[in-house]
């Protein structure tokens, strides 16, 4: 089955869900449905929310499963956290945290090195 169309084919505007058919008696219901903010993501943010969800949220087997770097991973969680309204000032993360990852062997020192200028720290915290 298809995804739902978020943004016109032809103006890029939102679309309406204003249908819903039963599958199994056809009987209709006509009015404003609003779509959950999954269904408004773009399709490879889409595919990324369901090998968050298929990895259990493991960062580390998304970066396996996706060919991507822990920061890479990093960066499209905020976009999709942005995508999907729920706020981020994307400085959560802490130099000591970046640190802690580096010590328990979660990301290498290249990315942990790229992680510590995102943080704008040089040093733990």
């Amino acid at each position: 089955m298809n995804r739902i169309l978020s943004n016109c084919p032809i103006c890029s505007g939102d679309m309406t869900v204003s249908e819903l058919t039963c599958g199994r008696c056809g009987a209709k219901v006509v009015s404003r449905f609003e779509t959950c903010s999954a269904c408004r993501l773009p399709e490879d943010m889409y595919q990324f929310l369901m090998t968050f969800v298929k990895t259990r949220g493991s960062i580390k087997e998304m970066e396996k499963e996706l060919g991507i770097s822990y920061p890479t991973v990093r960066g499209r969680l905020d976009e999709l956290q942005r995508l999907m309204g729920f706020a981020t000032d994307g400085s959560t993360q802490t130099a000591k945290d970046v640190l802690d990852m580096l010590e328990r062997g979660e990301v290498s020192t290249a990315e942990a090195e790229e992680m510590l200028k995102q943080t704008g720290s040089g040093s733990a915290e």
